[in-house]
């Protein structure tokens, strides 16, 4: 293999972990805004189990929210459920309760938003 092959080569590999790094921030930046709209636009309630559950009912409410902003809290919720991040009471299906996850590494930069490791993509 040439020398320029080579870097050819190393320039691609690095560009696939760039956006491979990318994508993973891309995914962790939705993950929390995704659980940063439930908890501050749902009602909270603990169960006799200690669970938080919160109501999504008002974030698609025609009467508290403009159609577009019902359809970005359909996709929040949407995205919440497709990578895991929250549970559905089975009995009411518009309770959702919003999984924890591990704690990030030591050398990791601390979250104030949960989840602060996101399932991976």
């Amino acid at each position: 293999m040439s020398a320029a092959a080579r870097r050819c080569a190393q320039a691609l590999s690095e560009l696939h972990a760039r956006i491979a790094t990318a994508d993973q921030r891309a995914y962790q930046i939705a993950d929390q805004a995704a659980v940063a709209d439930i908890e501050g636009n749902c009602a909270s309630v603990r169960d006799a189990a200690g669970l938080l559950w919160y109501d999504t009912r008002p974030m698609l409410d025609d009467r508290e929210y403009s159609p577009e902003c019902i359809d970005m809290n359909r996709a929040s919720l949407d995205h919440a459920a497709e990578r895991g991040l929250i549970v559905r009471r089975l009995s009411e299906p518009h309770m959702v309760h919003i999984k924890t996850f591990a704690a990030p590494a030591a050398n990791d930069e601390p979250s104030n938003t949960r989840p602060t490791e996101a399932p991976q993509p």
